[in-house]
């Protein structure tokens, strides 16, 4: 299984990213007001911290870290909102099923993009 792969360091590294990227969420209001150039600003975070994390953890199958990241980030993002917005607030909103299919489709961006940049390094060489 990928997850044995994962070193402590790359599994607090990705802790780390996982806190930032929700913190993006809770912030991004203050300075963002348009709902979707809210979701425009999340994906790019997302893709930019994902992305740094692809290259620090430099996989051998990058899509299969993808869909191991999916699956955390995305089940990550469906239970923060169900508390957050659904049991806490009771504000139940077309936009949380947006950040979970964001959640989950987000990962394979950085997979693509660090086997794009890879491939190209080693034509180079």
């Amino acid at each position: 299984m990928l997850s044995d792969k994962l070193s402590l360091k790359h599994y607090i590294l990705l802790a780390a990213v996982f806190a930032l990227i929700y913190a993006w969420l809770m912030v991004d209001q203050i300075f963002i007001s348009k709902v979707l150039f809210r979701f425009i600003a999340l994906i790019v975070v997302a893709v930019a911290l994902l992305t740094g994390f692809f290259f620090i953890v430099k996989p051998k199958e990058p899509q299969n870290l993808a869909g191991y990241l999916s699956l955390y980030i995305g089940t990550f993002a469906v239970v923060a909102s169900v508390i957050q917005h659904i049991i806490i607030h009771f504000d139940i909103s077309w936009k949380a099923p947006l950040i979970w299919v964001v959640a989950f489709l987000c990962p394979f961006i950085p997979a693509w993009i660090y086997q794009k940049l890879k491939s190209k390094s080693a034509d180079l060489k």
